[in-house]
């Protein structure tokens, strides 16, 4: 699965607590969105997870992309600026799920394992 956020420290926090969950998850980390892209373009995730506002490229031009290069890999977003508006049109975009920051671990994890096992089911696994 990939991660995507600018927040170095956020991000850290947020790979080492799916890497001690999900023990059958491995994570690839980038502050980057255009490294993640390009990683994106020549591997396999059975997900993403990505912040809304970002450097570079924001989150729904992400989203965009990720699903140009790889339409059945669900997207998750995280925003802790997730207005109504923002929600919508992520959700509009064929966001999986969109979280709001700060969200419960528990949650975040939730909903990571479903965008997995969706992503699993439309490869017929």
């Amino acid at each position: 699965m990939m991660l995507v956020d600018d927040d170095p420290c956020l991000l850290a926090g947020l790979t080492d607590m799916l890497q001690f969950r999900l023990l059958h998850v491995r994570v690839a980390s980038f502050e980057s969105p255009c490294a993640a892209l390009a990683r994106f373009e020549t591997t396999e995730f059975g997900a993403v997870v990505t912040d809304v506002k970002i450097k570079e490229l924001d989150g729904l031009a992400l989203l965009r992309q990720a699903h140009a290069i790889r339409p059945r890999v669900p997207v998750i977003m995280m925003s802790g600026h997730a207005e109504r508006a923002v929600v919508i049109d992520a959700m509009n975009r064929g966001a999986f799920d969109v979280l709001r920051k700060p969200f419960d671990r528990d949650e975040f994890v939730t909903a990571v394992t479903y965008a997995l096992a969706a992503h699993k089911l439309s490869r017929g696994c």
